[in-house]
């Protein structure tokens, strides 16, 4: 099978899968796109197939769905890099050994090409619905090879090179490339400062079944031997997963002093992490959540040859009459739905006190979105 043809294929499959995959558009306005996309980029290798397919999902239903996507996890490796999107300027805020000398400067291009057209790139092939979340997606997808590789702009045959503030850094043979990025031996952790508890809440995922409700025990034991009653739920990075594993937290939290940290990376599970501690009354610190109200998401995978496609099957949509996010789980109750442009509306989630980390943060490793939280609990902070 042809790269065009397994395009048409991937297509058929979305709208046989997805709950809704074409939502507002005609068959001849997917059936233009696609000719026009298949005009501007070039279809010729993976790289080109995965690029294209991401554009095209992005094109049709990436307003109203930032889970819908396709990956080659065959070929993905991870380069040890954190980066971070501060003030449009991306940055490297954790790197190798030997790079040190790097951390914490500007990449303004990428094999030559400028910054802002990778970063262009990246936009126009990733559904997001809020802006954070395309932030987080830049960071990812640029320590990510697969997807540096597949831009339009690069050449898959070349070293990946960062202009680092004017210094090209050959990314491809000083960095020890992995095949996972955050893994985690623990999805939950704990420690006491004084007379608050902190959870990490890292992602919704156990690596082994009743992992998280073990360690929630734990949890609880400690807070009735120490008499804690202020918490810190921080929920920075969580990528999501299965949202209901969280639940068996909500007992130990309940009439408690709570404050729940988020950021650009809080999204999916993360994000209905976040709900359920907004139903216990917590407040929030730090940034607007990557996720959003209003969203198509749950997406098992299936195959198309080597690449991993993920397809939303089901609409989540904030229900006001419930307080609650409700999920349409076939046609006959999204098409019960449709009518309510209210359901359909970007909804993003409201912080209490917005607290973004500079680059200078970094450099002074100052985490000000924990300190603040920690003044606010401890009544130094009345902003809240």
């Amino acid at each position: 099978m042809d790269y065009k043809d397994k395009l048409y294929q991937l297509i058929k499959m979305l709208s046989e899968r997805h709950l809704d995959f074409f939502y507002d558009k005609s068959k001849e306005e997917i059936d233009l796109l696609i000719e026009n996309s298949l005009q501007k980029f070039k279809l010729e290798n993976d790289y080109d197939f995965l690029y294209i397919s991401n554009y095209l999902i992005k094109h049709i239903i990436g307003d109203i769905d930032d889970h819908t996507k396709v990956t080659n996890p065959d070929e993905t490796l991870f380069y040890p890099l954190k980066l971070k999107f501060i003030n449009n300027e991306l940055f490297i805020i954790d790197c190798p050994d030997n790079m040190q000398e790097h951390k914490y400067k500007k990449i303004e291009k990428i094999n030559g090409i400028d910054i802002n057209q990778i970063i262009n790139e990246i936009s126009e092939s990733t559904c997001y619905l809020t802006d954070n979340w395309l932030y987080s997606m830049i960071e990812y997808k640029l320590s990510n090879n697969v997807d540096i590789k597949s831009l339009p702009s690069v050449n898959p045959n070349d070293d990946i090179v960062f202009n680092v503030e004017g210094c090209d850094v050959n990314i491809s043979k000083i960095c020890e490339p992995k095949k996972e990025k955050n893994e985690y031996d623990s999805p939950i952790s704990y420690n006491v400062d004084a007379d608050i508890m902190k959870i990490d809440y890292r992602i919704c995922k156990e690596n082994y079944e009743g992992q998280i409700s073990d360690i929630i025990k734990e949890i609880e034991n400690t807070t009735k031997e120490l008499n804690i009653s202020k918490f810190i739920i921080d929920l920075r990075e969580n990528t999501g997963g299965v949202s209901w594993l969280i639940n068996p937290l909500i007992d130990v939290l309940k009439d408690k002093d709570i404050i729940t940290l988020c950021d650009r990376g809080t999204f999916s599970g993360g994000f209905f992490a976040c709900e359920t501690m907004r139903k216990l009354g917590s407040k929030f610190v730090g940034e607007t959540p990557g996720g959003t109200y209003n969203f198509f998401a749950d997406c098992p995978p299936f195959k198309l040859d080597k690449f991993n496609v993920y397809c939303s099957t089901k609409y989540f949509y904030y229900h006001p009459f419930d307080d609650r996010i409700v999920s349409a789980n076939n046609t006959e109750e999204l098409d019960e739905i449709k009518d309510n442009p209210e359901f359909f509306k970007r909804k993003n989630f409201d912080i209490d006190v917005y607290v973004e980390q500079t680059i200078e943060d970094y450099i002074n490793q100052a985490d000000r979105i924990l300190e603040t939280s920690k003044d606010i609990l401890r009544g130094s902070n009345k902003k809240i």
